[in-house]
């Protein structure tokens, strides 16, 4: 068996101001009610145009004091640390956006527990998905993160947009809102990671009454001696575990288990409905499903050709969701988590409780001559392949390439044999069975639509009706939310973009962004109609910049993650201002980083290399742990990078040589603060 490895991977105007729709300004008043611009009638006001939009430039103060918006350096020195509940309607997009947290916001009443008022070196965030339930049903509550990952329980208005922290403060682990009920919060143990609680919140008062609702370390379940763990799960909290998730109705509750800490080696894939005595299993390094502790079956190998020898793949779970219908569950694998089969970009969509896990992404790479392979390794060869078939090595023998193809047998079930020790197999799935499936996706009721390309699958056969959702380019990475779904399909799908490490100049109005939705937040139309008919009308509705420096230490704000509310009023979202709330040490100015490190490039795309040039290397990926901003000392001729990317030395003043360039620490680390920002979605 091949080794795996495990990789660790809006919209009230502020008062005063007339009501912005597109390109031109409403004549009418500024609250619209009943009949206004929002999820109701597909945010029909909002801006609908292709054209390139810069962050408008002077962007919104989100405090006291006005920022120097020049370039990210100078709007580091702001020092808006305070300013929660400030709103500001920036005119590219006119959606309001009211900044929901500072250094202050944690108040130390009688009975509260958090950290002093006046800390600085909380950097507030959302979720690192999209997906994960940050409100209540009726927008009066939200759950924001903290640093060290813990999550506060906060209270809104959404009449007056104003956000105030419970008192006594309230903090769950892991926790998620209910979807039925706005007083209601799942979340997990702090102590023990396996054990689902019910939490009953009273907003007004900041109290908490919590439940055990089920136990996963159970005989019937993760313990299990078939295909979980015999004799008990590891406890505690150091454990990888999927992202929390519960379907639509509140009845199903699923999650990926590991018995290591890092992210790629969860085997566990559980599942747990109400009135059930254990859970469903599957174990996704030995395909092997249970329920509630007895075997079911094993995956079936059909979406890999099956029917002529093809097999299912085993893997590590990158990632792990409940998707909004309870009888389907989505998970990942990523690159090195691969045990069993060859990696490509892509979803697997469990059926709950059985052996059906159809595959969103049926694909394989070119084959390659004096390559190593492995038993379950599949190829589409390029050349030489009239059928444009898929092999598969599934007689457990590996071994090297030739350096030379081989003939490859163009009948589904036959051998190819000739290339040197290996044996492939024509598994059967030619051009009409393969489909590409990218990138982030976002998650349905009945089907996925992964990013990049954003093309609808269903669950039950990814082969349909693979609609195009977005016919624009977005340069930039695309995260989807599916907080505010339906049983349909037919609420209009969450969208926003980062480009994280960017070397992009944001605050440069004469430089145009890359393209159309950079660094947005927006909204695309749904896949059906509410009757259930196909949705032919694609459009898209632009809501908002993020604001967001692409540089931040942290995954939420690097990526500027947003939820959005599930009525559709609202979204939450993680962002850095381009570094305008001060520093985590309290001061006014921060270091607010620079772009990500670039293989073979004499230019970061935009600036030429050259001595003094800054750099930082993404801390999120490793290697940079110290957070620490670097900058070229001296070039050897012309300043070049290198092929691979250097170990950067975590010690103030030391250098490494990196291709033609010798960089050096300047002991700056990227230290800004981050806040909460809420974009308001109605007119």
């Amino acid at each position: 068996m091949k080794k795996f490895m495990a990789v660790l991977l809006f919209c009230f105007p502020a008062f005063g101001q007339s009501a912005y729709s597109g390109r031109v300004l409403y004549s009418g008043p500024a609250t619209y009610g009943a009949s206004g611009c929002g999820p109701g009638n597909g945010y029909a006001c909002f801006v609908q145009d292709t054209d390139i939009h810069n962050y408008s430039v002077p962007g919104p103060n989100w405090g006291p004091n006005t920022c120097d918006w020049t370039s990210p350096d100078t709007a580091s020195n702001c020092g808006n640390l305070t300013g929660a509940n400030t709103v500001r309607t920036p005119a590219e997009f006119g959606n309001a956006l009211i900044r929901c947290t500072d250094m202050n916001t944690i108040r130390m009443d009688a009975g509260s527990v958090g950290p002093s008022p006046g800390n600085p070196a909380i950097i507030w965030t959302t979720y690192d998905s999209p997906s994960v339930n940050a409100w209540n049903l009726d927008d009066t509550g939200i759950l924001l993160k903290a640093t060290g990952g813990a999550q506060y329980v906060m209270r809104f208005n959404p009449a007056t947009s104003q956000c105030t922290m419970t008192n006594p403060v309230i903090t769950v682990n892991d926790g998620i809102w209910a979807h039925t009920a706005s007083n209601k919060i799942y979340s997990y143990s702090s102590a023990n990671q396996t054990r689902l609680l019910e939490n009953i919140v009273n907003l007004a008062t900041g109290s908490v009454t919590s439940s055990t609702l089920f136990e996963f370390n159970d005989a019937k379940c993760l313990a299990n001696p078939i295909n979980g763990v015999a004799g008990g799960f590891p406890q505690g909290t150091s454990y990888w575990v999927g992202t929390v998730g519960v379907s639509l109705d509140d009845s199903t509750f699923a999650r990926g288990f590991s018995t290591s800490g890092a992210q790629g080696t969860g085997a566990y894939l559980a599942a747990w409905t109400r009135g059930q005595d254990g859970c469903d299993l599957w174990n996704t390094l030995t395909n092997v499903v249970t329920h509630n502790g007895t075997l079911v079956g094993t995956v079936s190998d059909t979406p890999w050709g099956g029917a002529y020898g093809g097999k299912y793949d085993k893997f590590g779970m990158h990632a792990a969701i409940q998707t909004p219908n309870p009888d389907w569950i989505n998970t990942t694998a990523s690159p090195n988590t691969i045990a069993y089969g060859t990696y490509i970009v892509g979803n697997y969509f469990w059926q709950k409780g059985t052996t059906n896990v159809p595959r969103c992404g049926v694909s394989a790479p070119n084959w390659k001559a004096s390559t190593q392979y492995y038993d379950g390794d599949r190829v589409n060869p390029t050349t030489g392949n009239a059928g444009d078939y898929i092999y598969q090595i599934i007689n457990g023998v590996p071994g090297m390439s030739g350096a030379a193809a081989p003939t490859w047998g163009q009948i589904p079930g036959q051998d190819t044999t000739g290339d040197n020790d290996l044996t492939w197999r024509n598994v059967g799935l030619g051009p009409d069975k393969q489909h590409f499936c990218d990138g982030h996706g976002w998650t349905g009721y009945l089907g996925l639509a992964p990013g990049k390309n954003v093309t609808y699958h269903s669950y039950a056969d990814p082969m349909v009706p693979q609609t195009h959702l977005l016919s624009v380019t977005n340069a930039a990475d695309q995260h989807f939310g599916n907080t505010n779904a339906n049983t349909t399909d037919s609420a209009w799908i969450f969208v926003m973009s980062a480009d994280y490490g960017t070397a992009t100049k944001l605050l440069d109005p004469s430089t145009p962004y890359p393209s159309a939705l950079y660094n947005e937040i927006y909204l695309i139309s749904p896949p059906y109609n509410s009757d259930g008919s196909v949705n032919s009308n694609r459009a898209f509705r632009r809501a908002a910049h993020n604001y967001n420096s692409g540089w931040h230490q942290t995954f939420d704000v690097q990526n500027g993650m947003c939820v959005l509310s599930q009525t559709g009023n609202f979204a939450l979202c993680s962002t850095d201002g381009m570094g305008q709330f001060g520093s985590t040490t309290g001061a006014a100015s921060c270091n607010i980083g620079a772009p990500d490190w670039v293989k073979d490039a004499a230019s970061d795309g935009v600036t030429t290399f050259a001595t003094g040039y800054k750099m930082f290397p993404n801390p999120v990926n490793g290697g940079n742990n110290g957070d620490y901003i670097y900058q070229i000392q001296s070039c050897s001729g012309a300043c070049s990078t290198g092929t691979t990317k250097p170990a950067y030395p975590q010690t103030a003043g030391a250098t490494v040589v990196d291709g033609a360039i010798t960089w050096v620490n300047t002991g700056l680390q990227q230290n800004c603060r981050a806040d909460d920002v809420i974009v308001k979605l109605t007119r």
